[in-house]
C-alpha cells in the first residue's frame, strides 16, 4: 500500500502547466524557473497541484522513497528530514507543503485561490487550510501505522480504535461543512481545498474514507476531476 503511493517517475522533468498560462510569463521574465522536489503520492502533490492550477512553469525533480535519493548529502542540505516536498525559488530553499503553498500564492497568486486578507472568508479559509494537517491526518497516520506499516508484534489495536473515532469525528465535521457546498470556502476552489483534497485522497486510498460520508466522497470526486489534480497525482 505505501509503496503504491511512493512510485518514482524519473529525475529532472520539465513541467509546463496545461491548466493556465497567466503566471508563466512572470516566471520567464525572472529568468528562473522554480524547482519542486517531488515524490509520487506524497504531500508534494499539493504543491504540484497549485502550480498547475495557477499556470506556473516549474522544474520537477522527482525522488523516490526507496532508492536513497532523499538521503544524499545534496538533498539533505535542502531538507534535513530527507522528505518531500522541498522548493527552490532562485536559491530560496524551504520545505513543508502548506508553507510552500502560501509562498506561491503570495508571489504568484495575484488574488487567486485565496480570499482577501482580514475578511470572514479568509478566517474560514485559514481554518480549513490548517485543518487537514492538524486534525485529519494525525489519526489517519496512526491507523495506517498500526494497521499496515508496523511489524505485527508492534501494532496496538487500541490505538487504531481510538484513532478511528477521531478520524470519523473529523470526517463528520468536513461532511457537515460541505452540505450544500462544492468547495470549503466560497463558490470556487481555494488552496484550502488543495490541502484537504490531498488528505481525503490519502484516506480513500488507504481504505479509511467511510462511504457514509457522502458529501466528502462527492467533494473528492469533484476535485479528482480537475485537470490540475490529475497531473499532480500522475505517476
Amino acid at each position: 500500500m505505501d509503496r503504491g503511493l511512493a512510485l518514482a517517475f524519473g529525475f529532472g522533468k520539465m513541467a509546463f502547466p496545461s491548466c493556465g498560462v497567466d503566471s508563466v510569463a512572470g516566471v520567464a521574465e525572472n529568468r528562473f524557473m522554480p524547482t519542486l522536489y517531488h515524490a509520487a503520492g506524497s504531500r508534494s502533490c499539493r504543491v504540484r497541484w497549485i502550480l498547475e492550477e495557477l499556470g506556473i512553469a516549474y522544474q520537477l525533480e522527482t525522488l523516490s522513497f526507496g532508492d536513497g535519493s532523499m538521503r544524499t548529502p545534496e538533498y539533505l542540505a535542502k531538507n534535513p528530514m530527507g522528505r518531500v516536498p522541498s522548493f527552490d525559488d532562485d536559491g530560496v530553499i524551504f520545505f513543508e507543503s502548506g508553507a510552500i503553498l502560501e509562498y506561491i500564492l503570495e508571489k504568484w497568486g495575484e488574488g487567486r485561490l485565496a480570499p482577501t486578507a482580514a475578511t470572514p472568508e479568509r478566517a474560514l479559509y485559514l481554518q480549513w487550510f490548517f485543518w487537514s494537517e492538524a486534525t485529519l491526518l494525525p489519526p489517519l497516520g496512526e491507523i495506517v501505522r498500526h494497521a499496515f506499516l508496523l511489524p505485527k508484534e508492534k501494532r496496538i489495536p487500541a490505538v487504531v480504535i481510538d484513532a478511528r473515532k477521531q478520524l470519523d469525528q473529523a470526517f463528520q465535521m468536513l461532511d457537515d461543512a460541505l452540505s450544500g457546498r462544492e468547495y470549503l470556502v466560497g463558490k470556487s476552489l481555494s488552496a484550502a481545498d488543495i490541502m484537504a483534497g490531498y488528505s481525503c485522497r490519502l484516506a480513500r486510498m488507504t481504505g479509511q474514507l467511510d462511504a457514509g460520508f457522502e458529501n466528502v466522497a462527492a467533494y473528492l470526486d469533484r476535485l479528482s476531476a480537475r485537470p490540475a489534480f490529475q497531473i499532480a497525482f500522475s505517476s
